[in-house]
C-alpha cells in the first residue's frame, strides 16, 4: 500500500466519522438558538427561563424533593457555583442514537461580564430526544450523577 493510499484512506475515515458526529443545519439553529436562551437566562437571574431550558425531567425530580430542595436549585439570585457570566459554548463532543442527541459543551466562565483574564471553562450538556428539535441542557455534576435522571441514556462518558 502506497502511502497516497494510506492518507486517502484516512481522509475518507475521518470525513465519515465527521458527518457521522455532527448536526445539521435544522439542529444546529435549533441549538443555538437553544442555548443563547439558555445562558442569558442563566446570566441574567431569570430563573423561570432558566427552568424552562433545564432537562424536564431534572426540573421534575427536584419538584419531587419539595418546595425548598427546587427553590434552592434553581434560584440563581446566590448562586455560588456560578456567580460571574456565562459565554461562547464550544462544542467538545457530539454523541447520537437513534433520535436522541447529547453534545458536551465547553462554555466560558468569566468572574465579570467583562472580564480580561482568560475564562474558566464550565462543561454543560445539551440533550435533544427528537432529533434536535427541542434543546435542553443540563449541568456537569447533574449529567454526571447517574442517581439523578435515572431514565436518561448517557451517552457521553
Amino acid at each position: 500500500m502506497t502511502m497516497k493510499n494510506v492518507v486517502s484512506g484516512i481522509s475518507i475515515f475521518l470525513c465519515l466519522l465527521l458527518a457521522s458526529c455532527s448536526l445539521n443545519a435544522h439542529q444546529e439553529q435549533t441549538l443555538n438558538a437553544s442555548l443563547s436562551k439558555f445562558l442569558a437566562a442563566r446570566n441574567e437571574g431569570s430563573a423561570m427561563a432558566y427552568v424552562a431550558y433545564t432537562y424536564p425531567a431534572l426540573v421534575a425530580e427536584y419538584h419531587k424533593l419539595g418546595d425548598s430542595v427546587f427553590k434552592q436549585k434553581f434560584d440563581l439570585t446566590n448562586d455560588s457555583i456560578y456567580g460571574g457570566y456565562l459565554r461562547n459554548g464550544t462544542i467538545h463532543t457530539i454523541k447520537e442514537r437513534g433520535k436522541l442527541i447529547q453534545i458536551l459543551y465547553n462554555v466560558d466562565y468569566h468572574e465579570e461580564e467583562y472580564s480580561p483574564k482568560d475564562p474558566e471553562p464550565v462543561h454543560l450538556y445539551a440533550v435533544s430526544e427528537d432529533d434536535g428539535e427541542n434543546w435542553f441542557f443540563l449541568e456537569e455534576n447533574d449529567y454526571l450523577d447517574t442517581a439523578r435522571c435515572k431514565e436518561l441514556r448517557r451517552l457521553i462518558k
